[in-house]
């Protein structure tokens, strides 16, 4: 059993490292709505939170519409604070895609999903096989929103790679 004040120590250390844990998140939430704030989306609209996503767009069996890149970068600048929309061609079945990371008011990531959806044409008919997949990045390891921007450019060197941004800069990717 430890002595009072050793306990007493010990939980003023906790305190301490939870309250500059808490600053460091008071810091980068800062730092987010300065982002919102330079895209034109400072407020925060009703019943929404702003939220970090993965998406991976696909057409299962076959190529994506490589036209749907545009549609899906003024998607970027209308609808997120931040974001990058890569074509890459898969790894199992080397078809083409889209793999994003992206920054927006969203009360769900069924309604992200819906968005990106109406973007590509597909709120009323989806092509056979297609596919859009949102994720929540997980905040560790390369499941972040400073770490995806370098998976997302991975194929970069390629022949068929295309990229279109929205608030992210070459100097803000991890490499």
């Amino acid at each position: 059993m430890q002595r009072p004040m050793v306990r007493l120590k010990a939980e003023a250390r906790c305190r301490q490292n939870a309250n500059e844990g808490n600053a460091s998140k008071k810091q980068k939430r800062d730092g987010v709505e300065s982002l919102a704030a330079r895209s034109g989306r400072s407020e925060k609209p009703k019943s929404s939170r702003l939220m970090e996503v993965s998406v991976t767009v696909s057409v299962g069996g076959c190529d994506i519409d490589v036209a749907l890149l545009a549609s899906m970068h003024a998607f970027l600048e209308r609808d997120t604070a931040a974001g990058l929309c890569a074509l890459e061609r898969g790894g199992t079945l080397f078809h083409l895609h889209f793999q994003m990371v992206m920054r927006l008011w969203t009360s769900s990531l069924v309604a992200a999903n819906r968005k990106v959806k109406q973007y590509l044409g597909w709120d009323k008919v989806v092509p056979a096989g297609g596919m859009v997949l949102c994720r929540a990045l997980k905040q560790r390891n390369m499941h972040t929103f400073e770490g995806m921007p370098s998976y997302c450019l991975k194929d970069q060197d390629q022949p068929y790679f295309q990229v279109v941004m929205h608030n992210i800069h070459a100097d803000e990717i991890n490499k």
